[in-house]
């Protein structure tokens, strides 16, 4: 089921001269009187983009059988609402109206209430940015349309402002779309010509991997020095990957809700967004199959849970540190347990994307020093090393650093975040817990706890970084307190680093 397009049948909603006066003074523009009395553009072009704080009057409108959806207004802002937009994007506020025209024949024909829900405006109307990037309404400034609300009869509406995070440059074509749960799409062409694919870009369809709820493909992948003008921190390069989804989520609904000439009691699926929740920790690079990083959300464009679209094959830019002497590199999405209407009980399995082929760096021989069977997180400690500096860290007069090399695994069904630092502590004889000063990653790069530890008995490397009395006597301890373990293991000192 496509979404459904402005067109001439759908009511645009009286605007007069004067409103449209009003709008511009309402914006800080420099309203002109002889352009009020024109009738308003139903697009925006390329040089309204280039105005900051200009208030455009438009007329664009989209229905299907109940919502009628309507834009009366635009204004672009490098500031809003004391509120800066997130680096390299601009505020893009647009005037918005909703109203309920459910027809006669839903409410007497099929019993439907004449009370219309607008559920959530932030899960239910989305902006397309170059048919390729999605953003949410964003909760800026004043005068907001209501994120939920009720039309109570046929003919009521609601207006109000919406707010979405534009890129400040390359925008050629923006596209309003609203999903609602009982009524088809409405989508809603704002500036040059639809351009959504609905199909995975050719020279990666092979690539696209699916579940029951969304398709996901790596369109490109590339590593730099640099990105955006940003180096990439000491020892790591960027991996900069785009990432393209589209959703396969839908819900049973009337056929009749959709369309007047359908059988009256047909069903039909419904397009739904699907959400890729907790997708902030989720979304990682896995390098040789031991050490997961997560996203440089200031670089990235996609969001940081994306919303996969039904009707649009869009994401944007991921942007990840990755070690320089990395070997196998990974794009994995893990994922949570979703819920919802014809969702399946059961966590969807992580999908793949080698982005470069390799072996690991050499790994340094013997045997672990400790291991501790917790259930269901074994943790294995590799390696203790005594040394003066590491990272941005230096050791002060009468102490001394202690990196403690080690890793923990996830032998559930499910996956899980973690957070190491409360759970392995040193102390010395009866002396106090001591907390890590910092745990790193591979890079070394400190580690975004907490983090996601997959099913299955895939590690997770880390490293914990301690400051230790230098002249201590007195036995060293390892103080973990696990999941089904609490436990004391006594452990040798290292000797202190050779100079």
């Amino acid at each position: 089921m496509t979404g459904i397009r402005a067109g001439g049948k759908c009511r645009k909603g009286a605007v007069g001269a004067l409103a449209w006066l009003m709008l511009a003074l309402a914006h800080g523009g420099a309203a002109v009187l002889a352009d009020a009395s024109a009738a308003p553009p139903e697009q925006l072009v390329a040089a309204d983009l280039a105005q900051p704080g200009r208030a455009i009057p438009i007329q664009a409108s989209a229905c299907n059988r109940a919502i009628s959806l309507h834009v009366s207004g635009a204004v672009l802002h490098d500031t809003y609402g004391e509120q800066p937009p997130p680096p390299g994007h601009r505020w893009l506020v647009l005037d918005v109206r909703m109203e309920n025209w459910m027809p006669v024949d839903l409410i007497l024909a099929k019993g439907y209430q004449e009370a219309l829900l607008i559920a959530a405006v932030k899960r239910q109307l989305y902006l397309l940015v170059n048919g390729e990037l999605v953003y949410r309404a964003a909760a800026v400034g004043d005068g907001l349309l209501e994120d939920g609300f009720v039309l109570p009869r046929i003919g009521t509406g609601r207006e109000g402002r919406v707010v979405y995070p534009v890129p400040a440059q390359g925008v050629h074509a923006l596209s309003l779309r609203y999903y609602h749960d009982e009524y088809a799409p409405l989508i809603l062409p704002l500036m040059g010509e639809e351009a959504a694919d609905t199909a995975p870009p050719e020279a990666v369809a092979d690539a696209v991997q699916v579940n029951n709820l969304m398709e996901i493909v790596v369109h490109e992948a590339a590593f730099h020095e640099r990105w955006q003008g940003r180096a990439a921190p000491p020892g790591m390069q960027w991996l900069v990957a785009d990432i393209r989804g589209r959703s396969r989520w839908t819900f049973q609904a009337d056929a009749v809700a959709l369309d007047a000439s359908a059988p009256r009691d047909a069903r039909v699926d419904l397009p739904k967004v699907m959400e890729y929740m907790e997708a902030e920790g989720l979304l990682q690079v896995v390098v040789d199959g031991e050490h997961a990083y997560v996203r440089d959300f200031e670089l990235s464009t996609i969001p940081r849970d994306p919303a996969f679209l039904p009707d649009a094959w869009a994401g944007g830019v991921a942007v990840f540190p990755v070690p320089q002497d990395a070997g196998l590199v990974e794009l994995v999405p893990h994922f949570p347990l979703f819920r919802g209407q014809g969702m399946e009980s059961q966590t969807p399995d992580p999908m793949r994307f080698a982005v470069r082929e390799g072996a690991p760096p050499p790994a340094a021989g013997g045997e672990p020093v400790a291991k501790i069977e917790d259930r269901p997180t074994p943790f294995t400690l590799h390696a203790m090393t005594r040394v003066e500096r590491f990272a941005e860290h230096a050791a002060e007069p009468g102490e001394a650093l202690l990196l403690l090399d080690a890793s923990m695994r996830n032998i559930s069904d499910t996956g899980g975040m973690m957070q190491v630092t409360h759970r392995v502590r040193l102390s010395f004889g009866e002396g106090d817990a001591i907390e890590p000063a910092a745990v790193y990653q591979r890079g070394p790069l400190e580690l975004v706890q907490p983090f996601w530890l997959p099913a299955g008995g895939e590690p997770r490397r880390f490293r914990l970084l301690y400051r230790i009395p230098d002249d201590s006597m007195s036995p060293l301890q390892l103080r973990y307190g696990g999941v089904s373990v609490n436990k004391r293991l006594e452990l040798p000192m290292p000797a202190p680093a050779q100079p």
